[in-house]
């Protein structure tokens, strides 16, 4: 008979719960003593150590490698790629030097010529300040900054700064200028550092703070190539300034076609910020040690650039390191540490900053970890032994005794696993107990787990939904049939609530999920950054970006909504295209524009290109401030649009310079049609004004030069110059028209530019003579002495003008200077000597601009002429602020005198008149003309004598026409009296007129006759 189950005692219950412990406890057991017992052997005689301490020095050297090559890739890839900014700025400055018909030599000599430079460049700067990711930005030219600088240190150029980044502001406000003009810099509204300064200043080339720019700079010029990456150079740390951040900086010379170095642009990274990137991590976490950033000439002294690190303030923050014998690979040792860190190490990584053969190859960069050898030591056999220990217990322990177990915990580990494999995973977890205690413990654990994990998810999806985070994410297996997403995801990719599955983060179908990325990819708009335009009722218009990581068989996805970066960098593309003051194209994009419409094989027909200058926009600036000057550009923008309508649509209009501005109008199919189209155009701008402070209804002034495509020229680029042309033609005439090109007036004014033999011939044969013009004087009609002006002799040349554009044109202006100074003073010796021109009467000499006499000439010139050193008065104007100061020093050690040319109604003579004290003060002839006429002239005229008599110098007055004019002149006080009415420029000396002298008289006897 069968004994009838009964319940269970207390002794079955124990065995039912029995533990995995007690199971394995005696097999495992035996198994570590065996493997003790072999561990000692191995350990003991495998040198274990040893290959501790290599693997620990092999680790160093690892870490050091990687952040050396981060580093070196943030220099080389990111800060150091100015070639795209290199050649917009080298063809700005050709244009720039073409436009203005300069050479390269007036870059090393005129300030204000270079500020006009500088001031092209500033949205390159700009531009690639934001691109590089770098805290400065600069371009410096060889040539001077200010107009007065004494000691010819001054360099002109540009500095911004960006302290962080990593931001990014649309209206630049994070950005500074350290060096640069003010008037740049108001016109992008950029704000000013505590230490700016409007120009560079170099004590000299030695001065380490300026090798950033002679560096790159000589060592262009030293070896004649035109490439400039061959001369960038890694400046190790410099300040602007003694009060400056110190900043390590990448600089390339600027190199003109021509092979002329011109200045350098580069980039820099502030200290700090390069510390920062040295700073994410330590070489051995967890210890004391620290990363130098050096540079060393012999491979053993570094001199610092940077270093961080809790055991550079150990050392005492050195400049330099010194490294003696090698330990291990790239590890030598650090040479004068301090006692009480015992022995330290440095690992070091070369930057390979340079090419071989290039001029600062020999400066090598490099980044070394700095650590105590006892902590590196200490550090990898600890690891080493742990690794060690873990590894043989868990292989050969775990092997032999999941063995032996396997066969008592399959069939109930393997129950749970179905379990869990059967289960659904949008549900909490319900798992079956099965008696034994750990695995019931781990069951309750996971199903605990289970809940935990569903509660955290919908935490996390809550928060990102409380922060507004619009991300969303998704996770599958290759080969599975369910892909898990986010409960946003469906919201961030723009799908109606209809598409959504119930509930929160859960599974869905792999059909599903590949059906809604089939959708996304429709929407792909940027394949490089995988950006999607998503147009949805929900939200309208956004942009989404989708992130991929694929690793193991597994995918982890994340869509994130990147609208605030796309409309940003439409922001950006929209203010690289187009000028912030009247939302027209900028003269870059209205180039390209002209390039698509020309290339695209589009029938322009007949088409119009119309340069426009905007006249008297200087007058209102200085008179009404250049608020008013905006709104006149503005109002002048606006009647462009206008002429949209009258070419139905066929227009184009852009912004070129300050008062310039271009338009296109096409489509048109004759001329005629064209012509009306500009016609009524012309009518409706002419009719508009604005207002002016005090209620001023101002008009609007404005000169243009009309092209025509198909009649004057086919490339745009051909009309343009022809159009440019037109338009000067009309402001050096009369302003206010517009002015269709004239192909025999281009080919008049060019001809001179061609008659390079003509002018040769003339240089080389001084084929020039003098015409004297008397200056007499106002107190008693005496000759105060004769203008000596030029007069060409050859046919080519009608005018002193014409010879002087061609000499400037083939850099042979002081050939011209020469003759002048040697040819002048031989006709007026001539004449002395015959007794034409009388003891103590005055030669005139009017310079050319910008030249001075070297000084073996300025010797011979002296010895020929040394009796009349003491009657010449040089002529000079403001446009000689360079070389103005020596030609005067010549004269006036010669006993002579200066005369300041030109003095008008802006006052532009009168920084020479401070600088120069000079004897004579000439009256334009602008201002002396038609002055009886007019009481505002009169009043002026009354102002600048006033002026003159403080400054102890006689004026002049030129351009004297008429009888009225001279009375008028010599009642306001004018000293001397130049002009036509007075005597006509002949090459033989004339006696002045009776009738002049008789004038003269009776208005000196009215004068001298009391009321």
């Amino acid at each position: 008979m069968t004994d009838d189950p009964s319940p269970a005692t207390p002794a079955r219950r124990q065995r039912m719960h029995e533990t995995i412990l007690a199971r394995l406890l005696v097999p495992v057991f035996a198994v570590m003593i065996l493997q003790s017992l072999l561990y000692m052997v191995l350990f003991w005689r495998g040198n274990v150590i040893a290959h501790a301490d290599r693997l620990a020095y092999d680790m160093l050297t690892e870490r050091t490698a990687g952040r050396r090559q981060s580093l070196e890739s943030e220099m080389l890839r990111k800060w150091s790629d100015v070639r795209e900014t290199e050649l917009s700025v080298l063809g700005k400055l050709r244009r720039a030097l073409a436009e203005s018909r300069a050479s390269v030599s007036d870059i090393g000599r005129d300030a204000e010529f270079n500020a006009r430079l500088v001031k092209r460049l500033v949205p390159d700067l700009l531009y690639m300040l934001r691109k590089n990711m770098v805290t400065g930005a600069f371009v410096v030219l060889d040539g001077p900054g200010l107009k007065s600088d004494p000691t010819g240190s001054s360099r002109a150029g540009y500095y911004l700064r960006d302290l962080d980044p990593s931001n990014y502001s649309i209206n630049n406000t994070d950005i500074m200028v350290e060096r640069g003009m003010p008037d740049i810099s108001k016109l992008h509204k950029l704000t000013f550092d505590a230490y700016w300064q409007p120009a560079f200043s170099f004590s000299g080339e030695d001065d380490p703070d300026a090798r950033f720019f002679f560096a790159p700079l000589n060592a262009a010029r030293a070896h004649g190539s035109k490439k400039s990456e061959l001369f960038g150079y890694w400046s190790p740390g410099h300040r602007l300034g003694p009060a400056d951040i110190r900043v390590i900086s990448y600089s390339i010379p600027l190199i003109l076609d021509g092979g002329q170095v011109i200045g350098v642009l580069g980039v820099d990274i502030t200290e700090s910020y390069l510390l920062s990137l040295l700073n994410t991590g330590e070489p051995l976490p967890g210890a004391r040690n620290a990363y130098y950033l050096g540079v060393t000439r012999d491979g053993d002294r570094y001199r610092r650039v940077g270093a961080v690190g809790a055991l550079w303030g150990a050392l005492g923050s050195p400049e330099a390191l010194t490294l003696g014998d090698g330990v291990h690979g790239p590890t030598r040792v650090l040479e004068g540490a301090s006692g009480d860190l015992g022995q330290t190490l440095g690992c070091v990584q070369d930057l390979n900053l340079y090419h071989i053969n290039t001029p600062f190859h020999g400066e090598q960069w490099s980044l070394i970890a700095v650590v105590e050898r006892d902590e590196l030591l200490s550090f990898s056999t600890q690891i080493f032994r742990a690794a060690l220990f873990i590894t043989a217990l868990a292989l050969v322990m775990g092997l032999v005794a999941v063995a032996i177990a396997s066969r008592m915990v399959t069939s109930p580990i393997t129950s749970v696993l179905k379990d869990l494999r059967q289960s659904d995973p949008n549900q909490p977890l319900a798992l079956k107990k099965l008696g034994i205690r750990e695995i019931d413990e781990l069951t309750g654990s996971i199903e605990a787990l289970s809940e935990s994990v569903a509660e955290s998810s919908s935490k996390i999806s809550k928060i990102l939904s409380m922060t507004k985070a619009s991300i969303g994410v998704f996770e599958y297996d290759d080969g599975a049939d369910r892909v898990f997403v986010s409960d946003n995801l469906f919201q961030v990719m723009g799908l109606p609530d209809s598409d959504r599955p119930a509930g929160a983060d859960c599974f869905i179908p792999r059909a599903l999920f590949d059906q809604l990325m089939d959708g996304l990819a429709l929407r792909l708009v940027d394949p490089r950054e995988q950006i999607y335009k998503i147009e949805s009722g929900r939200g309208g218009t956004h942009w989404v970006g989708l992130t991929l990581l694929k690793e193991n068989g597994k995918t982890l996805g994340a869509v994130s909504d990147v609208t605030r970066d796309v409309l940003a960098k439409q922001q950006i593309e929209y203010e690289r295209d187009y000028d912030l003051l009247t939302n027209l194209y900028n003269r870059r994009a209205f180039h390209q524009k002209l390039s698509e419409l020309f290339t695209s094989g589009r029938d322009l027909k007949f088409a119009a290109l119309i340069m426009w200058d905007l006249d008297n926009l200087k007058y209102v600036n200085d008179t009404y401030g250049h608020e008013c000057g905006d709104r006149y550009i503005i109002a002048l923008s606006e009647c462009l649009t206008y002429f949209s309508a009258m070419a139905m649509g066929n227009a184009v209009s852009a912004r070129r310079s300050g008062d310039e501005f271009y338009t296109l109008l096409y489509g048109f199919d004759s001329i005629e049609q064209g012509r009306a189209a500009i016609r009524k155009g012309w009518n409706n701008l002419k009719r508009q004004s604005f207002f002016l402070p005090g209620n001023i209804d101002y008009g609007i002034r404005v000169s243009g030069g009309i092209a025509w495509y198909k009649r004057d020229a086919d490339t745009w680029q051909e009309l343009l110059h022809y159009a440019d042309h037109a338009m000067y033609h009309v402001k050096h005439n009369r302003k206010g028209r517009l002015n269709e090109f004239d192909k025999a007036d281009y080919l008049s004014d060019t001809s001179v530019i061609y008659g390079m033999e003509a002018f040769n011939k003339l240089i080389d044969y001084s084929l020039v003579k003098y015409a004297f013009q008397p200056v007499l004087s106002a107190a008693d009609g005496s000759v105060y002495g004769y203008e000596l002006q030029m007069r060409p002799q050859v046919s080519e040349f009608k005018t002193r003008k014409d010879v002087l554009r061609l000499a400037q044109a083939q850099g042979k202006l002081y050939q011209l200077e020469r003759i002048t100074w040697f040819g002048a003073m031989a006709a007026f010796a001539e004449r002395a000597a015959r007794g034409d021109i009388a003891p103590g009467q005055r030669a005139l000499i009017p310079s050319i601009t910008g030249q001075a006499l070297s000084k073996e000439d300025a010797d011979q010139f002296a010895r020929q002429y040394a009796p009349y050193l003491d009657r010449i008065v040089l002529e000079v104007d403001e446009s000689e602020a360079e070389d103005v100061a020596r030609k005067a020093a010549l004269v006036k050690d010669w006993a002579g005198m200066i005369a300041v040319n030109g003095c008008d109604i802006t006052g532009n003579c009168e920084s020479l008149m401070i600088a120069l004290s000079p004897g004579l003060i000439k009256l334009d002839a602008s201002l002396v003309r038609g002055a009886d006429q007019e009481d505002n002239r009169q009043g002026m005229l009354s102002s600048i004598i006033g002026y003159a008599r403080l400054r102890d110098a006689q004026v002049v007055a030129e351009g004297v026409e008429t009888e009225l004019e001279m009375k008028l002149l010599v009642r306001l006080g004018v000293d001397l009296l130049q002009g036509n009415y007075i005597g006509r420029p002949a090459f033989e000396i004339q006696p002045i007129a009776e009738s002049v002298l008789s004038a003269l008289r009776e208005t000196s006897k009215d004068l001298n006759t009391p009321a």
